[in-house]
């Protein structure tokens, strides 16, 4: 049994660790609604990941702080904060595995193709952070990205169209 900084398990929440997943939820908590908000607000799957791929990164420009904490600290983190911050990335990869119904044949795949565009996504992020890189460009990433996402789900054709969607105009 693992040994609490207070007698009360319930003070625990005191403690640093109970502090810095406090903060990890809130945080955590305005960038997925944000990313939600732009996902809920397109018509097709393409444009719904577009659009909460284009809030998320205006969160992420808007917060370079908060995606320092969230996406790099975090990594560095033991334990529950590390299980909150992959249960918490599950439900950016549901919305990537929703374009699943839109292949050609999605019976021979799994969740392990949206798994790894988030992931894919992530490690850029992670990467551009630990270089001390700011936020502020993030949103030059995002048709990379669609491209990304877009690519096995309805192929070259569509994935090519995202590299040349306008940034300033993302609904197109």
């Amino acid at each position: 049994m693992a040994e609490h900084p207070f007698p009360d398990p319930a003070l625990d929440r005191l403690s640093a660790a109970g502090c810095f997943l406090d903060i990890f939820f809130a945080v955590w908590a305005d960038f997925e609604a944000q990313v939600l908000e732009g996902f809920e607000s397109g018509e097709c799957w393409r444009q719904r990941v577009r659009l909460g791929a284009f809030a998320a990164a205006g969160w992420l420009r808007d917060h370079p702080s908060e995606a320092r904490f969230v996406f790099l600290e975090t990594l560095r983190a033991g334990g529950r904060l590390q299980a909150e911050r992959e249960r918490r990335l599950e439900k950016l990869v549901d919305l990537i595995d929703r374009g699943r119904p839109l292949m050609t044949d999605p019976r021979p795949h799994g969740r392990e193709i949206a798994v790894a565009v988030v992931g894919g996504a992530i490690g850029l992020l992670v990467q551009e952070l630990q270089k001390g890189e700011s936020t502020a460009r993030v949103e030059s990433f995002v048709p990379e990205f669609m491209y990304m996402a877009v690519l096995p789900y309805l192929g070259e054709e569509a994935a090519r169209e995202e590299l040349s969607i306008c940034i300033d105009n993302p609904r197109d």
